[in-house]
């Protein structure tokens, strides 16, 4: 940046002129070897760039590679229902629940069915 800022400094109206052609030149030569520089340490920076960021893939495959194997080794040990025979006892499986509006309806028919028992046996006493 530096050795840009000075080229540009040394740029000047008189450097238009036919007998400054020579330091014109110079100063021209100067300025592309500092972009071929530039370039090159570009690249440089760009390869390094790439290969820390490959080697960080790389890594990050060979946790992920170890992480899973000792995942599944976890899953395949442990056990399933599947695995295990039937006890005594299985065949008592809980009923499937009840929707909302159906056990409020069962309460209104026992309900129902209770206040029909009260009148029958207020019936039978009288």
């Amino acid at each position: 940046e530096a050795a840009r800022a000075k080229h540009e400094a040394a740029l000047r109206p008189q450097m238009g002129r036919p007998d400054a052609a020579a330091e014109r030149e110079a100063l021209v030569a100067a300025e592309k070897a500092r972009c071929s520089e530039v370039k090159a340490a570009v690249r440089a920076v760009r390869s390094a760039l790439i290969d820390g960021q490959l080697n960080h893939a790389a890594s990050f495959v060979s946790a992920l590679r170890d992480q899973t194997s000792a995942v599944l080794r976890i899953v395949d040990t442990l056990v399933l229902s599947d695995d295990l025979g039937y006890l005594p006892g299985d065949e008592m499986i809980e009923k499937k629940r009840k929707s909302l509006k159906r056990l409020k309806k069962a309460q209104r028919r026992a309900s129902a069915e209770a206040a029909n028992k009260d009148v029958e046996e207020g019936g039978e006493d009288g």
